[in-house]
């Protein structure tokens, strides 16, 4: 795991800022049940965070404690990192309607 986490901090430095880019982290482990990562970034965003980041990131949609970029990287974050458990996802008949024809 650290060789993925290194390549990984390799490609977001400069340009992601360290306290979203740890942010992000925190937020992909929680979604991975990873406690090790979870605390690990957690410490290590705890270093660089502003005062109302004490809100945990699983409940960024019902705080105002991120900002808008915070939020978008936070989605983002959610929707790379659960792809592989929904894949594609089925049409409903309110998204797509069966074809009249027979």
């Amino acid at each position: 795991m650290g060789h993925l986490d290194q390549a990984a901090t390799r490609e977001l430095d400069g340009r992601v800022d360290a306290r979203l880019r740890e942010l992000i982290r925190i937020r992909a482990s929680q979604l991975n049940g990873c406690a090790y990562c979870i605390d690990m970034h957690t410490r290590t965003r705890g270093r660089s965070a502003r005062p109302s980041s004490d809100c945990t990131p699983a409940a960024w949609r019902e705080t105002p404690f991120f900002t808008d970029r915070e939020r978008a990287a936070l989605a983002f974050t959610e929707s790379v990192t659960l792809l592989a458990a929904g894949h594609v996802q089925r049409p409903t008949t309110t998204q797509w309607p069966p074809s009249s024809a027979g």
